[in-house]
């Protein structure tokens, strides 16, 4: 719900209307402070800018549905996006450490979300997994394709047979001609 917010105000910032702009950031911030908790601020009504919120937002203002699925490295520190997914219902797979509750996780991964190598091996990983699908969709939409064209051809030639195959009628002769 923020994020959407947030992805309008940055259309009104664009449109010239900051007072409405920094009102909407003010109802954002009330939003994830009530969901998380906490009395810090988290976007800034000081620091609320086009430039900014197009460079936290410009992704997500593209797209044209919401993901099947979210994959966070650090939970603990990504807790905004981890709240956002749970709230809207999206299957999160997350590395979780130590430090972190694998309670509100789907699809927990444990490991060290704190290490470089550790980070860049799961984010190839899950990277790897996702061109895999995709080419794994791709060709069963091209076998599905192909049978449906092969169904359709053997369907036109079998018509085509049986206008060739059945005698033609013909008309009745008057009885006394």
């Amino acid at each position: 719900m923020a994020t959407v917010l947030m992805v309008v105000t940055l259309g009104r910032l664009r449109a010239g209307d900051r007072p409405a702009a920094l009102r909407q950031v003010a109802v954002c911030e009330d939003l994830l402070r009530r969901e998380l908790g906490s009395e810090e601020p988290i976007y800034g009504i000081a620091h609320c800018s086009a430039e900014r919120l197009e460079f936290a937002f410009a992704g997500i203002k593209e797209m044209p549905g919401l993901p099947a699925l979210v994959f966070i490295v650090d939970t603990k520190k990504e807790k905004i996006a981890v709240a956002e997914a749970n709230r809207l219902g999206i299957p999160i797979v997350g590395v979780v450490d130590t430090n972190c509750d694998p309670d509100v996780i789907d699809y927990p991964v444990p490991g060290n979300d704190d290490a470089l190598r550790a980070i860049r091996l799961f984010a190839s990983k899950i990277a790897d997994a996702v061109t895999a699908g995709r080419g794994m969709r791709e060709s069963r939409i091209a076998e599905e394709d192909a049978a449906r064209a092969e169904e359709a051809a053997a369907a036109d030639s079998a018509a085509r047979l049986t206008r060739a195959v059945r005698p033609q009628r013909r008309e009745p002769t008057p009885a006394g001609a």
